[in-house]
């Protein structure tokens, strides 16, 4: 594989990763901190749909990349990139609505919102380790 790709690939990767991992650990957190609850929850609303998109393209870009490479891990990126668009197009619209209604006391939309916020917890740690894996196993000189 010629070394500009390979170098790309690298780069995709560490910043998906690093994006990952400061978003999740270092900005979320310092939001519901030091942000007065509806400014932080006005805040994450906009930022969310902006790190998804992040997730999306760099993950979707490295998939690319590394279909010439590796199948195996152009189809681990291509997924976490799908599951990217899942959370950016179908349940962080649904779990805006549901944590609307369960401010006004709707308790089964509340439930729903818990639920579905535990559910994209999941899905982007299941994302991060996934882009953890890929860069590791792209590095090892055996390869796949």
């Amino acid at each position: 594989m010629n070394m500009l790709i390979e170098l790309s690939i690298l780069l995709l990767l560490a910043v998906l990763a690093g994006s990952m991992v400061f978003f999740s650990f270092v900005m979320a957190p310092l939001i519901h901190i030091k942000l007065d609850a509806p400014v932080a929850a006005r805040f994450i609303r906009a930022v969310f749909p902006w790190y998804y998109l992040v997730v999306i393209v760099l993950a979707a870009a490295a998939a690319l990349l590394l279909a010439a490479d590796s199948l195996l891990l152009a189809l681990v990126m291509a997924a976490v990139a799908l599951a990217g668009v899942y959370l950016h197009l179908w349940l962080m619209p649904r779990i805006n609505r549901w944590r609307d209604k369960g401010k006004e006391g709707d308790d089964a939309a509340q439930k729903r919102f818990d639920a579905g916020h535990r559910l994209s917890v999941l899905i982007n740690g299941v994302q991060l380790l996934a882009v953890l894996a890929v860069i590791v196993l792209f590095v090892l000189p055996s390869g796949i």
